[in-house]
């Protein structure tokens, strides 16, 4: 079962998409990752936001904006900031574009195999 507030973003994005069509899938990813990348920061620190824990590894220092240049277009993250996993949200953000290109907006190029032409800048 989900938890209402996997279940409030899932509502926002259907409702997103509805209105907006394929115009709102950026929105969407956006809203996902962000989603996904606090959840990840709560796991490395061992606590939730303002929480506070005996078992807490370290502190949050709150959000960076990241914008990235991706097959749907130019999206700005909301990056969590804290010690210890900075590096590993860095990974999760570029591990993001290459899913989105392979799984959900593939690009057709001719007939080509999917290689890229010329090589990356």
């Amino acid at each position: 079962m989900a938890h209402p507030e996997n279940s409030d973003l899932l509502n926002t994005i259907v409702q997103l998409l509805s209105e907006q069509g394929s115009d709102g899938f950026a929105e969407g990813i956006r809203l996902i990752v962000n989603e996904a990348m606090a959840r990840e920061r709560s796991s490395a620190l061992r606590a939730e936001p303002y929480q506070r824990s005996e078992g807490r590894l370290g502190h949050a220092n709150g959000f960076k904006d990241k914008t990235l240049s991706t097959r749907v277009g130019r999206i700005t993250f909301d990056v969590p900031q804290g010690k210890r996993h900075a590096e590993h949200l860095a990974q999760t953000c570029h591990k993001c574009d290459s899913g989105i290109g392979m799984t959900l907006m593939p690009r057709a190029v001719g007939a080509s195999s999917g290689r890229r032409s010329s090589p990356r800048a």
